[in-house]
């Protein structure tokens, strides 16, 4: 459980909608939408069909790390005194 919430998924008829917030933009072609809310929030928007759209996305497992510590743990809040 993280302190603030940064990715989810919404399960459709065919399909599921994912959704990661990074403190960057990631222009990835598996990338259907990005919407930014201010300087650090930036909501990645991806559709997957298959357990197999999931697994093509190699950095995917890195990115969720990258969200959970900067966002979910507001670890991008830090001062680097602080850290």
């Amino acid at each position: 459980m993280a302190r603030v919430r940064f990715a989810g998924a919404n399960v459709l008829r065919d399909r599921v909608r994912l959704n990661i917030a990074l403190t960057r933009r990631v222009e990835a072609p598996w990338v259907e939408r990005i919407e930014s809310y201010g300087a650090r929030w930036n909501a990645h928007r991806f559709i997957a069909r298959s357990a197999a759209d999931v697994l093509a996305i190699g950095e995917l497992p890195a990115l969720a790390c990258e969200g959970y510590q900067d966002l979910g743990m507001q670890g991008s809040l830090r001062t680097p005194s602080s850290r």
